[in-house]
């Protein structure tokens, strides 16, 4: 008895692939344009960086950004010291299943602190062009 093997083709549905691009794209537009808006505020306010003010206020901005960093850095060496650690550690497996399993745990920790590590970097970008946004057009409107 001759048996046909009928194999389903997965595909994506085409709507949900211009769904995602647009998407894509409308985030890519925003950041743009907010960086696009810095940058025009910034030059209305040269003047204004002659004003001690004005530079004790960009150092204090300048200062929370790289302790935030500093913070990121020290987040990202502890969970990559972590999974080295859970490397190193790893037993031996007595099974190839034992063994996929070690390994594919471990893989899953390395996405879960990409993608934690990720996300917080994008989060203080984007929290660094808000509060720049807010201070210098305060600048610009205290003129």
């Amino acid at each position: 008895m001759n048996k046909k093997h009928h194999h389903q083709e997965f595909v994506l549905p085409q709507t949900a692939l211009m769904a995602h691009s647009q998407a894509t794209q409308k985030m890519l537009s925003h950041c743009s344009e907010r960086v696009m808006k810095n940058c025009m505020a910034s030059a209305t306010v040269m003047p204004e960086l002659m004003k001690k003010d004005t530079i004790t206020e960009l150092m204090q901005l300048n200062s929370s950004v790289f302790n935030r960093l500093h913070q990121q850095y020290q987040e990202s060496f502890n969970g990559f010291s972590a999974l080295i650690t859970d490397y190193v550690q790893i037993k031996n497996a007595n099974t190839m299943t034992k063994f996929v399993a070690q390994q594919f745990n471990l893989l899953g920790q390395f996405g879960q602190l990409m993608q934690e590590q990720t996300t917080n970097l994008l989060t203080l970008q984007e929290n660094i062009e808000v509060d720049y946004a807010y201070w210098v057009n305060k600048k610009v409107h205290s003129k």
